[in-house]
């Protein structure tokens, strides 16, 4: 089945590359394809990010710093 679907996917494919009809051409959907990633790729790095923070105990003490008007070193 899923061959199938790729033999019909590829007409409308190249008839969107060659602007003969809307959709997206092979170079936009690459370049999606890859910015999600990166997207993905930056959420986890961040994710790890705010637990290495939270694990040593970094944001608390910076937060009480602040809090009272000391500038957090």
């Amino acid at each position: 089945m899923e061959r199938s679907h790729h033999a019909q996917a590829w007409p409308k494919k190249a008839d969107a590359d060659e602007g003969a009809k809307p959709g997206a051409t092979e170079q936009e959907s690459a370049e999606l394809r890859d910015a999600k990633k990166r997207i993905r790729l930056l959420e986890q790095e961040a994710e790890v990010m705010r637990r290495v923070t939270v694990a040593c105990g970094c944001w608390a003490s910076a937060r009480k710093r602040s809090t009272n008007g000391t500038t957090p070193t």
